[in-house]
This record gives C-alpha cells, structure tokens and sequence, in this order.
C-alpha cells in the first residue's frame, strides 16, 4: 500500500514528539512491506521519501498562511505525488492536513492520529482565545473528513 504522511513540521535534527511518532511510523509501515512518503514542514534537504514546504517553527503562522503558505503545502503535496498516487493519508496536524485534503480531494481514504488539541495548547502557551478558536474549527473540519 502506498501511504503519505503529513505533518506540519518535522525538525531535522531534533524532531518533536508528532515528529518521533511519525519517523517510527513511517519506519515500522516500510518494514510490513508499504511504500511511505513523508511531506513535513520545515528547513532541511529533500530525499528519498521526505518532500518538504517552508513553515515556520513556532511564531508567524498566520503571517505565513496569509503569505502563501497553503500554496507551498501543495506544490510540495505535488512534487511528492508525481507519478505516485497514495492509497492512504496519514495525518498527524490539522494545518497541514487541511493543505493536503484540500489538493487531493476526497478520493484517498484518510486517517489523523491526534497528539493533542491544538487549539487548548496554544491557549494554555499564552496564545488567546481568539487564536484558539480558528486552531479548534479547522481540526474539526480535518476530524469530521
């Protein structure tokens, strides 16, 4: 089977805790014998099976969406899907999910492994009600899909 992961950000050398659980993934789904491409946000070389957008690590996410960001989400989507169509999508944020859904359409079977309510982390950071708000409407839009 043929499966492509997304995630909104994947350190290169220091993965988060999403990050981690997606590499092991991705790890333990190539040795049962699936093909896996990994599209992630953040700085660091493409290779084989790991296809990359711009994203900012922590601060100016709306500054980015506004700039363009849902368009390098799917030219990166596109660059890994070239001559490769997956079978499965395998989510691990909402943003990038969105992106992903979006420029795929409703054709491939989806899944979301959930880390954690974006939304009530950021508020509980310091970020604010009304940046918790659009978090919470769009990983339910990504959930209810």
């Amino acid at each position: 089977m043929k499966v492509l992961t997304v995630s909104d950000y994947l350190g290169e050398d220091n993965p988060s805790g999403s990050g981690r659980y997606l590499l092991e993934t991705a790890k333990s789904l190539r040795a049962l014998g699936h093909e896996v491409r990994i599209l992630a946000g953040g700085e660091g070389r493409e290779e084989c099976g790991l296809f990359r957008f711009p994203f900012p690590a922590s601060t100016g996410r709306a500054r980015w969406l506004v700039g363009g960001g849902w368009t390098g989400i799917g030219k990166a989507h596109a660059r890994a899907t070239e001559g490769w169509a997956p079978e499965r999508l395998l989510f691990h944020q909402p943003l990038s999910a969105a992106a992903v859904l979006r420029a795929s359409g409703d054709s491939v079977p989806a899944r979301y492994v959930f880390h954690s309510p974006w939304g009530a982390e950021l508020e509980a950071r310091g970020g604010g009600r009304l940046q918790r708000w659009p978090r919470a409407r769009m990983a339910r839009r990504v959930l209810a899909r």
